[in-house]
C-alpha cells in the first residue's frame, strides 16, 4: 500500500520477497512509533507566551488565571493560527498522537484536518456563577456531539482541568 511501510530488513531480503516494492535506504534514520503526548492545551499556546511575558517571575495561580484570561480575550482567528502551528511542531517533532483538553470547540476540526490523531477532553473548571455553568454544559453538549462519530482519529471524553478548580460538588457529577 502507497505511504505505508510492508516491511524493513535486509535490502537483498527485501527485494526477494517484495519483489515490486519500492526500496528506501535510509543509513542514519531511526525507525520507531509515532510520540504520543497525552497533555496538551492546544487552544492555550498564544496564552502560555502570554502569560510568561506579563510576568517574569510569576506566581503560579497568577500564571494560571493570566493564560485562562487571555484565552477567554483571544479572537477565534488567532486561536486558529496558535492551534494549527503548535499541530505542526507536534508532528515535526515526531507526534502522532495528542490528548488535548480543550474549551475549544474548533480543535475538531483543525485536528482532523491536520491529520493526527487525538483525544479531545473538553475541559471543566469552576469559576464564578453562570459562566462555571456555560462551561459545564458546553463541555457536556461537545462529548456528546462527537461521542458518536465514526472518526478513527478523533475521541472524546471528559476533562476536569485540575482538582483546585473544581468544587467537591463539580467533581463528583464529573
Amino acid at each position: 500500500e502507497f505511504g505505508k511501510i510492508c516491511a524493513v530488513g535486509k535490502s537483498d531480503e527485501l527485494k526477494k520477497t517484495h519483489p515490486g516494492a519500492k526500496v528506501e535506504e535510509n543509513p542514519n534514520s531511526v525507525l520507531m512509533p509515532g510520540l504520543i503526548n497525552a497533555h496538551t492545551h492546544l487552544d492555550l499556546t498564544g496564552a502560555f507566551d502570554f502569560a510568561r511575558q506579563a510576568h517574569a517571575a510569576p506566581d503560579y495561580i497568577e500564571w494560571l488565571i493570566a493564560t485562562l484570561n487571555h484565552r477567554n480575550r483571544s479572537g477565534i482567528r488567532d486561536i486558529i493560527i496558535q492551534v494549527q502551528n503548535a499541530v505542526n511542531y507536534l508532528i515535526g517533532s515526531g507526534t502522532t498522537c495528542i490528548g488535548d483538553m480543550t474549551c475549544f470547540e474548533g480543535i475538531f476540526n483543525i485536528i482532523e484536518e491536520m491529520g493526527i490523531r487525538a483525544v479531545v477532553f473538553p475541559e471543566i473548571y469552576a469559576g464564578a456563577g453562570e459562566a462555571a455553568q456555560d462551561r459545564f454544559e458546553s463541555a457536556l453538549a461537545m462529548v456528546d456531539k462527537y461521542l458518536e462519530t465514526n472518526n478513527d482519529l478523533i475521541k472524546v471524553g471528559l476533562g476536569p482541568f485540575s482538582p483546585y478548580l473544581l468544587s467537591r460538588n463539580l467533581l463528583s457529577i464529573i
